[in-house]
């Protein structure tokens, strides 16, 4: 028996063996870099580590990258981390005496298997040949594999990862398996609510990272975060019947941790509520409809409504007299330049990365008198001991003081006079990157409490440049209202230039989106594929209305205006609090015979769900309300074309609220308007009524009234030009919600 087990291991071995040795079977060989295949056309040698196919070095001569760990002859794996502004690495093998060398570069997939490259051809001669650039995107990572032959053809192999941190650290998407979210995911809206039955112990959520590599973890409360995890994280949730729990999911921008640039995080917060079981929850609980008509706060002029008075031959100033009472329309020359802030969170930011129009040669910008050309950009700009500090790619850094002024050549013209911000700035848009945008006029930068502030300063008519296109959509079709909006934000602005803080570029203010910008950093490099985000229907309409604004009194106006104000218009005292002359009550039929989607609108919810967003966006509510305690029944007092000037909560738990103000009652509500009937159902007895238009209010526990007067409103608090997401005081496109996306005529 042992002799023939012998007898077939021997023949097992020979028939491996011998047609390896005939060159009929590629071999596999382990080796410190993993297996690698040695047939005939990959090898072209043996794979073996010899005393002779040992590397001299490695060197890194590339600012910004270094070799970890540090180089030994037997090691054969290494990293290099790549500073988030350095867009490629120099790699340099020294040979040793009769040695030649060939590379391969390796790619990383989305699902973080590796895309083999092409091996070079075998090199020899000078040194000179030795080096190899690697070209790495901005939280991508490569893998280098270099190859190492002696003369007797033994191959040692040596594997470089080469890593490229990111900047940013957005989520991409977030999804859970059950129940129904507060809100339609927006990577830069940080607080969301998910609701789940109350037949769900627990639910599971997941976010994506924005990026490939892009690393998440999770906790729950306030416990321990769970381990880093590529790309996509989950978590399963258990919610206790009635009650809620906190879920947090944080995102790191990709090799952040490890490379030497700063770590960038975002944390998501979702508040998960589970529904109470049908004895806590009965069935007297009852559903509430809302119709309205309106997309806004219903005050000055309707966007749509412009439009369709355009279409309907009407000039820019018959539509501004409808709209604004008792006003005239001349010219004004604007005090002093408009500077708008371009950090959207309002000087929380620590560092920018800016450059002139582009990353050629070409192109420069001035910082103190001294030219710093595009091809040593993009510049980064960070605060250190009250001064700023400016580093160029190539890691020389230099201080600037604690002020500083980004200007054009002086012989620019055109789109020579342009700065490019590499990072995210102006308005937050949802649809689509605000990053690599490029600027009219100058940029300041100034250290505040630790931060560093950008500002962009421009002439009125420049800024209304990148405004009015924001705003409303710009085409021939509708000049009329497009040349009533450039008045009507110039107006707007008018008492706010020479701002030292700079207004915001976000709906707190209007909408500024900048000139034009790239899609990625390469394009800027290369000056190529550029975006306009001017438009040209839309910047004759500024220049062709000069310095126009609206008077009333002798005074300009602050000209509100929202996407569709329903069938007539509000008071401004009915939305906010004072009365102004120029914003009365008109009829407005204009918007319903546009067809806009925002003309009328249905929603339902049931008085757990009205409970639960009147909780959520910040009215005085019971405690358990959304959980244990619903809205019973609703009054309202209505005003001057249906706007809903108060609106009374009657609890489960028999206290009351009282909402004050239309624009407030849209708020809290979240609904599009403030102008809008009640439906009443309850499920015990199913029948239905609609309420009164007006009805005496609740005495029982009453709260405080919530009132907001905003007629005094000052940039940088809430403004009556701030509306819901779904608004922000200007347009939204047919058929969406997105009021940011560029709409079709």
């Amino acid at each position: 028996m042992n002799a023939r087990k012998t007898f077939t291991s021997v023949l097992f071995v020979a028939l491996l063996i011998i047609p390896t040795v005939l060159g009929l079977i590629p071999l596999s060989l382990p080796t410190p870099t993993g297996t690698v295949s040695l047939g005939v056309n990959e090898a072209q040698g043996t794979l073996r580590n010899t005393v002779n196919n040992r590397l001299v070095n490695i060197r890194v001569p590339t600012t910004g990258a270094s070799l970890s760990p540090s180089f030994r002859p037997t090691t054969h794996s290494y990293i290099i981390n790549l500073h988030q502004n350095r867009s490629s690495v120099a790699i340099e093998p020294v040979r040793g005496t009769g040695q030649s060398i060939r590379h391969r570069i390796d790619s990383r997939r989305a699902d973080r298997t590796w895309a083999p490259g092409t091996w070079s051809n075998w090199r020899t001669g000078a040194a000179a040949n030795n080096r190899i650039t690697v070209n790495v995107n901005q939280g991508r990572d490569h893998r280098l594999r270099i190859g190492v032959r002696d003369s007797n053809g033994n191959i040692r192999i040596y594997t470089i990862n080469i890593r490229r941190a990111a900047p940013d650290a957005w989520g991409a998407n977030l999804r859970a398996d059950a129940g129904r979210f507060n809100r339609t995911f927006s990577r830069s809206v940080m607080n969301y609510t998910l609701t789940i039955p109350h037949n769900r112990e627990s639910v599971r959520v997941s976010l994506d990272g924005a990026r490939v590599n892009a690393q998440l973890r999770t906790r729950i409360g306030t416990g321990a975060w769970s381990n880093w995890n590529w790309s996509t994280a989950s978590r399963n949730v258990s919610v206790p019947q009635g009650g809620s729990r906190t879920l947090q999911m944080q995102v790191r921008g990709a090799f952040t941790a490890n490379a030497p640039s700063p770590t960038h995080t975002q944390t998501y917060t979702i508040t998960i509520n589970r529904a109470a079981t049908a004895a806590q929850n009965p069935n007297t609980v009852p559903t509430f409809t809302f119709r309205g008509v309106g997309w806004g706060h219903g005050v000055g002029m309707s966007q749509n409504g412009a439009m369709q008075m355009a279409r309907e031959g009407r000039s820019f100033s018959q539509i501004l007299n409808h709209y604004f009472t008792g006003i005239t329309i001349a010219e004004r020359t604007p005090a002093n330049r408009m500077r708008v802030n371009l950090d959207a969170g309002r000087n929380t930011r620590t560092s920018w990365t800016i450059g002139p129009r582009n990353g050629t040669s070409s192109a420069a910008m001035i910082i103190n008198g001294v030219s710093y050309s595009g091809a040593n950009g993009p510049y980064t700009f960070t605060v250190s001991g009250g001064n700023i500090r400016m580093t160029n790619r190539n890691g020389t850094v230099q201080n600037i003081g604690n002020r500083t002024r980004i200007e054009i050549t002086s012989n620019g013209t055109g789109d020579n006079r342009l700065l490019t911000v590499m990072d995210q700035s102006g308005p937050p848009l949802p649809s689509a990157s605000h990053r690599f945008v490029r600027y009219r006029g100058t940029l300041e930068l100034a250290v505040v409490n630790g931060r560093l502030r950008l500002v962009n300063e421009l002439p009125m008519r420049e800024y209304l440049f990148g405004v009015v296109p924001r705003e409303i959509p710009s085409t021939a079709a509708v000049r009329a209202a497009v040349e009533a909006q450039a008045i009507a934000a110039r107006s707007f602005a008018h008492g706010h230039t020479g701002n030292a803080t700079g207004v915001s570029s976000t709906v707190s203010f209007q909408v500024y989106g900048g000139h034009s910008r790239f899609t990625s950093e390469a394009n800027w490099r290369s000056g190529n594929t550029v975006t306009n985000l001017e438009n040209s229907v839309a910047n004759a309409a500024v220049i062709n209305t000069g310095n126009r604004v609206i008077l009333h009194g002798g005074s300009i106006v602050r000209a509100y205006y929202s996407a569709c104000n329903g069938d007539r218009t509000a008071n401004s005292e009915d939305v906010w609090s004072a009365r102004l002359g120029h914003l009365r009550s008109v009829n407005d039929p204009f918007c319903g015979r546009s067809g806009h989607a925002g003309h009328s609108w249905t929603v339902t919810l049931t008085g757990m769900e009205l409970a639960n967003r009147l909780r959520l966006n910040g009215s005085t509510v019971p405690n358990g309300a959304g959980s244990t305690v619903y809205v019973r029944s609703l009054s309202r007092d209505v005003a001057t074309g249906g706007w809903v000037r108060t609106l009374t909560v009657n609890w489960s738990n028999g206290t009351t609220t009282n909402i004050g103000n239309a624009d407030n009652v849209r708020r809290r509500l979240g609904t599009r308007s403030a102008n809008f009937t009640i439906t009443r159902t309850v499920p015990a007895t199913a029948t239905a009524a609609p309420l009164a238009a007006t009805t005496p209010l609740a005495t029982a526990a009453p709260l405080a009234l919530e009132l907001e007067d905003l007629s005094n409103v000052q940039e940088g608090d809430f403004s009556p030009f701030h509306l819901l997401e779904n608004d922000h005081g200007q347009i939204s496109c047919e058929g969406t919600e997105n009021p940011y996306r560029r709409c079709e005529e």
